[in-house]
């Protein structure tokens, strides 16, 4: 099944739900491609998945990107009972553009970064 606008908010909403429980812990997300087009409203069209560029993490100078090499367990396994229940493809949440960060990313790019509260355990911060 394909990821439409809106259903991305309820998706995000029971990967949060999800991530606790299996045990995770708040994690903060970079979220680029499509899926961060249609959180903001820019674009009415579906996607296959939510492409992760990395963790965000919150400094008293800003926001700081950090590289992933892989999701921790409990965020593997949150988001495989989210394709579940959702009928998503398994590799729905991915790490796929990740290596953008090696080759690094725009001048304040930080700072156009949207943010947007899924519950407890997860935030997600989309380009925009």
């Amino acid at each position: 099944m394909l990821i439409e606008p809106k259903s991305l908010n309820k998706i995000l909403t029971a990967l949060d739900k999800q991530i606790r429980i299996h045990g995770g812990c708040h994690i903060s997300l970079v979220v680029c491609g499509g899926s961060a087009l249609a959180a903001l409203g820019l674009v009415n069209r579906t996607t296959k998945d939510v492409d992760v560029l990395g963790k965000a993490e919150e400094t008293d100078n800003g926001i700081k990107i950090c590289k992933i090499k892989s999701f921790p367990k409990w965020l593997e396994e949150a988001a495989k009972t989210v394709a579940r229940d959702y009928f998503l493809p398994e590799n729905w949440l991915n790490l796929g553009p990740a290596s953008q960060l090696e080759t690094g990313l725009p001048k304040d790019f930080e700072n156009r970064l949207v943010k947007k509260k899924y519950g407890e355990y997860l935030t997600v911060f989309f380009i925009s």
